[in-house]
């Protein structure tokens, strides 16, 4: 179910995708996206999209080889070098983000497990995301069973059992409302969870799922940074006062010792 839904997907993109590009003069369609298309069709492997991205992008090459050979430690470090030759080299936005997204794939494929390296660079690769769920599921390790801790499988199952809108809501709340009311802190009585600061929040009608939220006695008491700033001014003030106050008794005490020898 999920790769044919990847497939679909892939489809669209591209027919998207090709759109953009006649507006940009590219009437024919690129060997990239031909490549994509044949993986999602009939699951060629993805060498046939790493070899026409390398021929794209100078001196990617190496780069592409080592992060598929090289140590695991080290595929994330490869990772933003082959971002620096895409930006460094763009083609246009879309296909940038076709590579951005297929090489962070290869960091570990079929997991999604690095979308939030995408995240921080969605202006410069707005699409990377979306395609990196693609070449995700397109992948041969990728389990749906395993994904999201767990959480499509549940899912899965949820959407299978029988449901009617005339039986009675099951949940504490759904999502949109828990959205709602998250954008401050929610205290536990404004909905009266069945279990306490634990929800179980609909995300579509039957399909529940349970989440912490955190009430005001759990957040920290932040404090005023000026205050913060004050009491820490205070401090080294009052350390050097005490300390000019020990310099001077040394002082006195010594002109006073040399001024009785004095008067002996």
């Amino acid at each position: 179910m999920a790769r044919a839904d990847a497939t679909t997907l892939v489809l669209t993109g591209i027919k998207l995708i090709h759109s953009t590009l006649l507006h940009e003069n590219i009437a024919a369609e690129p060997e990239l996206l031909k490549a994509i298309r044949r993986s999602a069709e009939v699951e060629t492997p993805a060498s046939d999209v790493s070899s026409i991205l390398c021929d794209t992008y100078p001196n990617l090459a190496p780069l592409a080889r080592e992060l598929l050979t090289g140590p695991f430690d080290s595929r994330v470090e490869i990772f933003s070098k082959i971002l620096e030759v895409v930006r460094s080299n763009p083609i246009a936005s879309d296909i940038d983000s076709i590579a951005a997204a297929f090489f962070c794939n290869q960091i570990l494929p079929g997991s999604f497990s690095h979308f939030r390296l995408l995240t921080r660079l969605r202006e410069a690769f707005p699409s990377a995301l979306l395609w990196y769920g693609v070449f995700s599921c397109l992948s041969p390790q990728f389990d749906i069973t395993e994904f999201g801790l767990g959480l499509v499988a549940k899912l899965t199952r949820d959407l299978l059992e029988p449901f009617s809108f005339d039986s009675r809501p099951s949940c504490d709340i759904s999502f949109d409302e828990f959205s709602v009311l998250s954008r401050l802190p929610i205290k536990s009585d404004a909905f009266k969870p069945t279990q306490p600061k634990i929800a179980l929040v609909a995300l579509l009608p039957g399909v529940n799922t349970f989440t912490r939220f955190a009430s005001e006695d759990d957040l920290p008491v932040e404090h005023d940074r000026v205050s913060i700033d004050l009491e820490e001014a205070n401090t080294r003030a009052t350390g050097l006062l005490e300390e000019a106050i020990m310099i001077l008794r040394r002082v006195n005490t010594s002109a006073a010792r040399r001024s009785y020898r004095f008067k002996r």
